[in-house]
């Protein structure tokens, strides 16, 4: 997980959230357990948005996603606070098991949790790695409930980020065994290109930059 800039609200929302949430209000009177029209809260003018502002990674575990496999969360579930169920601030993109297997917010409070869009927010000073595993720093309460509440340490994800720590440690390799076979040191721009994995646009770019931090570089 890292800081997100939320963009502004996409145009769709704000010339039809009001209306369309008049009427999934009205619609619950009579079916509390309606869903909200996936078409509207996942229109593709919202799932622009989202992608720009993570990169095409998931808000909350930074893995890589195609657009099919792209779904757009509700923060707080819908089963809670209907009334936000196409409020911009509400909309997340998230992967499928984060989505669907997330711990429901009333055992779980996202007031409890990191927030990637909170303004100010640093998952770095309650999330760690050891290796692929994310634990919390220092035993943060905070870092604890975030890898609860999205099981930020499932396996499919230790899988993926052991996969990316590989291909950085290959990189690494290759760049330094290039430098010692020239009688050199590593350029500025081979730096550079190790530093890349650590990008926001990358997918894990916490995990990497804390195990750069730790190589130094």
């Amino acid at each position: 997980m890292v800081p997100l800039v939320r963009g502004p609200i996409p145009a769709v929302l704000q010339e039809k959230a009001a209306t369309w949430t008049a009427k999934y209000l009205a619609e619950r009177q009579t079916d509390p357990s309606k869903r909200p029209d996936h078409r509207c809260y996942g229109h593709e003018q919202v799932r622009h948005e989202l992608r720009s502002m993570s990169c095409h990674k998931c808000f909350y575990c930074e893995r890589g996603l195609t657009v099919r496999e792209q779904e757009v969360d509700h923060h707080v579930e819908v089963a809670e606070r209907p009334q936000d169920s196409f409020s911009w601030e509400n909309l997340y993109l998230s992967c499928k098991p984060c989505n669907q297997d997330k711990k429901p917010n009333t055992t779980h409070p996202v007031t409890s949790c990191l927030d990637p869009c909170a303004p100010g927010v640093a998952p770095d000073e309650h999330l760690i790695f050891i290796g692929e595993s994310i634990v919390a720093r220092d035993d943060s309460p905070t870092g604890q409930s975030t890898i609860r509440k999205y099981n930020l340490d499932r396996g499919d994800l230790n899988s993926a980020r052991l996969k990316a720590l590989q291909e950085l440690s290959l990189a690494v390799i290759a760049v330094y065994k290039r430098a010692h076979d020239e009688g050199r040191k590593v350029s500025a721009d081979e730096r550079s290109l190790i530093r890349a994995f650590s990008s926001s646009t990358r997918p894990f770019s916490l995990m990497m930059r804390a195990q750069l931090q730790q190589l130094g570089l």
